[in-house]
């Protein structure tokens, strides 16, 4: 998932740090708080399965319990 920050108008690379909100499943993800390719204007994460959850019941779990990535750009 490629995270656009365009509109917070970094003048650098901040430090994001990023959480998952929604209703259940949660306990099974891993991978949404290790942030790549970070930029001033995007970063991307890859959010994954323990219990090994295809990308198609992902995200039907992710509409139906509706998961968020919540996240925040801090500058240094």
């Amino acid at each position: 998932m490629v995270i656009n920050t365009a509109n917070c108008t970094f003048n650098t690379t901040p430090w994001y740090y990023t959480s998952i909100l929604g209703n259940t499943v949660l306990s099974d993800l891993t991978g949404y708080d290790a942030i790549y390719s970070a930029t001033n204007t995007l970063f991307t994460i890859y959010i994954r399965s323990y219990s090994g959850l295809n990308s198609a019941q992902m995200l039907n779990y992710s509409q139906t319990d509706k998961w968020n990535v919540s996240w925040i750009g801090v500058r240094y």
